[in-house]
């Protein structure tokens, strides 16, 4: 690895009602990353968001210079997937830069680091007010992208 990265997890299941805002937010983030100098993101590859935001990844890949890397956490973790999902993960391991083990990609990481720990202080006082069920998810993206667009300025 060289150069900024970034990793992804998220929920297996993303609630149909949900899934164009997540969608959305995370390729404004993806987006927003490359413009701030990311060039590698790392998936699992897990059914769910670990396969949306390597979609999202592979579709940046068509204007800016970034590598996708599926850390795969145990060989064959695609045979419980459904058949669409088995298919997504064909087609993401096939558009991959790269396929590592997860255990390596630990054990190659020098630091951590944030360059804007201001955006992640916005997503970790936001987001819990969508998972307690206080406010749609739409409405959480919003105001994160409200302030996230003040942070930038």
């Amino acid at each position: 690895m060289s150069g900024l990265v970034c990793a992804f997890t998220g929920h297996r299941d993303i609630p149909a009602k949900d899934f164009a805002a997540v969608r959305d937010f995370t390729k404004k983030t993806v987006d927003l990353l490359i413009a701030r100098g990311v060039t590698e993101f790392i998936t699992g590859g897990a059914a769910g968001y670990d396969m949306l935001a390597a979609e999202i990844v592979i579709e940046a890949k068509k204007y800016a210079s970034v590598k996708l890397v599926v850390a795969v956490p145990c060989k064959g973790q695609e045979r419980y997937y459904s058949r669409c999902d088995k298919e997504r993960y064909r087609c993401i391991i096939e558009m991959a830069d790269d396929i590592e083990t997860l255990e390596k990609i630990i054990l190659s990481c020098s630091k951590m680091d944030s360059p804007d720990s201001s955006i992640n202080l916005i997503i970790a006082e936001e987001m819990p007010a969508y998972f307690l069920g206080q406010k749609d998810l739409s409405s959480v993206v919003k105001i994160m992208q409200d302030r996230m667009q003040k942070v930038q300025k």
